[in-house]
């Protein structure tokens, strides 16, 4: 009885008379800290065991309220789960994700962002990037997808590259399509177009319209050479019988060959009533048919 109370009372003269940093020395396993001093706005953690730790990279300020964490290597948030929404910043706040910026002739840190891996017949996790919604009158948000800025002094725009998912080896999966949707309009709003806008032109567009497809897809198959589309007129069609019609009292006019040039030649390739191929051309002004195709 005598010696546990001197231990009371050794410990409580400690209390009275021990300067406060006395106190974090108590080891983690006798309820203390095991260290003297935390810097300012460190955050604590430990293992269990030994003395618990702080880093420079780990901190919160109080005054702005803000958890920083900078110059790790990794960031794994494991199984987190926050609620319904997950909000970050105020009204109008800049949320930035950055990678590393490279030190000396060093490339920039990249940033990747993964939906989850499915495991057995499940699919993996989607990926949703989307802008705000409008005020009760306002826009919807602008979502832009960029490629980085060259150099002040040389290097090239950054390139923006889109590609479906790639089936595994072996699996037999068909490859996953890059399928753009413009707006759908309500009321008396018109639906939205696909723009490819021209760097040259300042914000001239080229617009594609496909609101006149409203059944089943329909397939446009590009040929394996390089060239230019041909585009037709309000008045011509390339449906059906094939037609170059400028009205009843207009003037159909069709160009073979480089107009004003005497080194232009043209030859016109077709079938006579049996089904045999014939080509025709011109002579001066008179027209020679030959039973062969032009070459």
């Amino acid at each position: 009885m005598k010696t546990k109370l001197l231990s009371i009372a050794s410990a409580l003269s400690l209390l009275i008379i021990a300067p406060t940093p006395a106190f974090a020395l108590f080891n983690v396993n006798q309820g203390g800290t095991g260290a003297a001093t935390f810097g300012f706005g460190q955050l604590l953690f430990g293992n269990g065991a030994n003395p618990i730790q702080t880093a420079s990279s780990l901190l919160y300020s109080t005054s702005t309220q803000t958890l920083i964490v900078q110059n790790i290597a990794g960031l794994q948030l494991s199984n987190f789960t926050i609620g319904a929404v997950a909000k970050i910043g105020t009204e109008a706040d800049l949320i930035t994700i950055q990678g590393a910026t490279a030190a000396s002739n060093g490339a920039g840190g990249d940033v990747l962002n993964l939906g989850g891996f499915g495991n057995g017949t499940g699919p993996g996790g989607r990926l949703d990037l989307s802008a705000g919604k409008g005020g009760n009158t306002g826009d919807g948000g602008q979502a832009e997808l960029d490629g980085g800025e060259s150099g002040e002094n040389g290097g090239n725009g950054g390139l923006v590259f889109i590609q479906g998912g790639v089936a595994r080896p072996g699996s037999g999966g068909n490859g996953g399509n890059i399928e753009i949707l413009p707006g759908q309009a309500r009321g008396t709003g018109s639906p939205g177009v696909v723009k490819v806008y021209s760097p040259l032109a300042g914000g001239t567009a080229g617009v594609l319209n496909f609101n006149l497809i409203t059944t089943a897809d329909k397939t446009f198959t590009f040929p394996n050479f390089s060239g230019t589309f041909g585009l037709l007129e309000n008045n011509q069609a390339w449906t059906g019988t094939n037609t170059f019609n400028q009205g009843a009292t207009g003037t159909t006019t069709v160009n073979f060959g480089q107009m004003g040039s005497s080194t232009s030649h043209a030859c016109f390739n077709t079938k006579n009533t049996d089904g045999n191929d014939i080509s025709f051309y011109f002579v001066g002004t008179s027209m020679v048919v030959e039973n062969n195709v032009c070459l």
